[in-house]
């Protein structure tokens, strides 16, 4: 088991898989904040590398959290997978009960084409679930 750990690092060091995956999460944020910069349901984009939590909310102005009876994250979810989209809607963010997120978490070796696509997918994703 060790020497499986050690070979692991070997590969992120020897492959500076870090950097980059520092490099392209800078890029996702990035290109997602491009994207749904006025998206008027979406209250914030963040994260740190590859890991990327987008807020979901009822009112950009005030932030109020989506209603659970809503049901965003199973109606993204599902939209998601026609789209071609793995990613991690979830809901009880607000207040336990109310508020969504989505939660992307693409894998070290992603490149710049791919994060281009995910956002593709994800916009294409989010104009299909109606928020009203």
């Amino acid at each position: 088991m060790a020497a499986a750990g050690l070979a692991v690092m070997k590969v992120l060091e020897e492959e500076n898989l870090l950097e980059k995956v520092r490099q392209t999460g800078d890029l996702l944020r990035s290109r997602l904040g491009d994207v749904f910069r006025d998206h008027p349901h979406i209250g914030d984009v963040r994260g740190r590398g590859l890991l990327v939590g987008i807020e979901l909310v009822e009112n950009r102005a005030t932030k109020s959290g989506i209603r659970k009876a809503l049901g965003f994250p199973s109606a993204i979810r599902k939209a998601a997978m026609v789209n071609g989209l793995i990613c991690y809607p979830g809901g009880g963010t607000a207040n336990g009960v109310d508020g969504a997120h989505i939660l992307l978490a693409p894998p070290f070796i992603y490149e710049s084409h791919h994060v281009d696509e995910l956002v593709s997918k994800l916009n294409k994703t989010l104009q299909q679930v109606s928020f009203v």
